[in-house]
């Protein structure tokens, strides 16, 4: 008995270690098989990277949605809390590499592919997968026709890339491993700003109060790091709205991240210039205000802490009336406006 399970270990673990290699195959030799076309070795973010959240266990948010969605996966996710081996015999997760894909929790549907919750076996690390479809004969066009992988790559948040090719077709699924971005899209937080954000709004006195201003500041700041970091590996966003931003919570930390992303075309400073424009809206979502901004001449329309009246003025267009995608804003610029939020909130 004792043998029998110590052979079991043994051949797990050989698993585990042979999965940690990317090897590319011939598609005439495994047609049908994973090809993998990269594996990190590691899912620890760049030193640089200001998106550090790599989560082991699920947030209670998610474990909500999960009983929302999938409420019969809620007993196999609080036992696997308990035990990270990933060998639990109710695991009915499909293996990827060293990474298990759990197609029972949609996390998000776009046009391009399908995002789902997964795990890396390595470190026991959760992640997101987004599944997508690429038509081609070789293996070797994916990597260049997936501007997505490109950007994640750029950034070292590409934990894994792989391909699967059906023996009767030319159409390539491919599996993108990210991090797993645990929070919601900031359209949310147009309509729930006193709960999300703890910003209230009182309507007989049209005044804006705050539970945590600095908090809210932070949270600021680090759509600042997003967008450093991001124009600095030359990365951009393939569509920019409310969607495809997302705030992320934890006790002691708020934070923006970005989604759908793809690499900058040749013409970054004038693009970027842009776009830092575009982006000034998310950080009035994040001051909690998006609301009270008239949409006729962009004046905000309640009473707020100096402070972030000071902020609002500094980053509005010039011409009250033009819309904010239409007015060139550097992030300098933008830097600037928050380091002055900031010393004028910790001054108060």
């Amino acid at each position: 008995m004792f043998k029998k399970k110590l052979l079991s270990s043994l051949l797990s673990l050989i698993s585990l270690w042979m999965s940690n290699f990317c090897v590319a195959t011939d598609d005439k030799e495994n047609p049908s098989q994973y090809t993998c076309l990269y594996l990190r070795e590691s899912v620890e973010p760049a030193e640089e990277d200001p998106f550090k959240e790599r989560p082991k266990t699920l947030s209670p948010d998610l474990i909500e949605k999960i009983k929302e969605k999938s409420p019969e996966r809620v007993p196999f996710y609080e036992t696997l809390g308990r035990d990270q081996a990933s060998n639990l015999s109710t695991d009915s997760r499909k293996k990827v590499g060293p990474f298990l894909i759990d197609y029972q929790i949609l996390l998000g549907k776009g046009e391009q592919g399908e995002v789902y919750l997964a795990q890396d076996q390595r470190s026991g690390v959760f992640t997101a997968v987004k599944i997508s479809y690429i038509y081609t004969q070789v293996t070797k066009e994916i990597e260049e026709r997936s501007e997505e992988y490109q950007a994640f790559l750029a950034l070292q948040r590409c934990f894994g890339f792989y391909a699967e090719k059906p023996q009767s077709s030319h159409c390539f699924t491919t599996y993108l491993f990210t991090p797993l971005i645990e929070g919601k899209d900031v359209y949310h937080y147009w309509w729930s700003p006193a709960k999300l954000l703890g910003v209230d709004y009182d309507e007989k006195t049209n005044i804006v109060t705050y539970k945590n201003l600095l908090g809210n500041v932070k949270l600021v700041r680090s759509i600042i790091e997003e967008l450093r970091y991001l124009f600095k590996n030359s990365v951009c966003q393939n569509d920019i709205n409310n969607t495809n931003a997302m705030f992320t919570f934890n006790e002691n930390h708020k934070q923006f991240s970005l989604v759908d992303i793809l690499l900058a075309s040749k013409d970054i400073h004038s693009e970027f210039q842009y776009q830092v424009s575009s982006y000034l809206i998310f950080t009035y979502y994040a001051l909690g205000i998006r609301d009270l901004i008239t949409k006729d001449n962009f004046t905000l329309k309640a009473g707020v802490p100096q402070p972030v009246m000071n902020f609002f003025l500094a980053t509005r267009p010039n011409e009250p009336g033009k819309s904010f995608s239409g007015t060139p804003f550097s992030l300098k610029e933008l830097d600037k406006a928050v380091t002055n939020l900031e010393k004028e909130v910790f001054k108060a």
